[in-house]
C-alpha cells in the first residue's frame, strides 16, 4: 500500500473536516451529529476546543432513554 502512494502528497491534502460536539450541545444536537456523521463516538470539547470526553452512541442512548436498574 506505502508503494501506492503518491510521495508528494501530505497528510493535510487527505484530511476530513473534524467532527465533534461542543460540551453545551444538548442531547438532540449530539445525536443529530451521530447521525449527520453515521459516528459511533464523537470527541467532546470545551470552548478551547480541548477534549474533555469521548462520548459514544451507547452512552447518548442510554442517558436519552435512560435505564431501570430494578431489574
Amino acid at each position: 500500500a506505502y508503494a501506492r502512494m503518491d510521495r508528494e502528497e501530505r497528510a493535510f491534502d487527505i484530511m476530513e473536516e473534524p467532527i465533534f460536539i461542543l460540551n453545551e450541545a444538548t442531547l438532540e444536537e449530539a445525536f443529530l451529529a451521530f447521525q449527520a456523521h453515521a459516528a459511533t463516538g464523537l470527541p467532546v470539547v470545551n470552548k478551547h476546543y480541548r477534549v474533555t470526553h469521548y462520548l459514544t452512541l451507547t452512552e447518548l442512548l442510554l442517558e436519552y432513554f435512560g435505564t431501570d436498574k430494578t431489574e
